[in-house]
């Protein structure tokens, strides 16, 4: 079994049988990096492998990603579109920090573990595809209130106000 590590020659992964996984920060910090496709041979993608893909739109994974460790695509700030594998048991801490584009995820019914932190910084993220069983590990994941609507879950984010001083006008209004 061969790791991918450094992959700075090739945007394309290989589909290739003898390699089993994406090597720690193998693809961080490539710009040029738009759109990926994590192939059939690839069961895990290691720690900060896509970190600062400042680029990075889109990844589309196949269902044989078991694994996705610890700050996978952290901080790549255009990511909108993610679409993860079926055999993904669990979100690790941070993989999706500060990807401030993502707005929508929808988090496969084989996930029974979301670490904290793992959507830390994600403030657009409005909207979950979850299974009902996936819901309270969500909410606590994210210290959220996830509310139905048809078969998405919108996220109710806590307002907080960061004011030494509040006044309340003729019509109720906070200033």
């Amino acid at each position: 079994t061969q790791t991918l590590v450094w992959g700075y020659a090739a945007v394309d992964i290989p589909r290739d049988a003898s390699i089993k996984k994406i090597g720690s920060n193998a693809f961080c910090n490539r710009e040029d990096l738009e759109k990926i496709t994590i192939p059939d041979n690839i069961v895990e993608i290691g720690s900060y492998a896509f970190e600062r893909c400042k680029n990075m739109k889109c990844v589309l994974m196949s269902d044989a990603v078991r694994q996705i460790d610890n700050g996978a695509f952290r901080d790549c700030e255009s990511l909108s579109l993610v679409n993860l594998s079926r055999s993904l048991s669990t979100i690790n801490i941070d993989t999706f920090s500060y990807c401030s584009s993502l707005e929508t995820i929808d988090i496969p019914d084989s996930v029974v573990t979301v670490e904290s932190d793992a959507f830390n910084g994600c403030n657009n993220l409005k909207e979950m595809g979850v299974s009902l069983k996936s819901i309270e590990i969500i909410e606590k994941a994210l210290n959220v209130t996830l509310v139905r609507n048809g078969d998405r879950w919108l996220i109710n984010r806590p307002v907080s106000i960061h004011k030494t001083s509040l006044a309340i006008d003729s019509t109720g209004c906070v200033f």
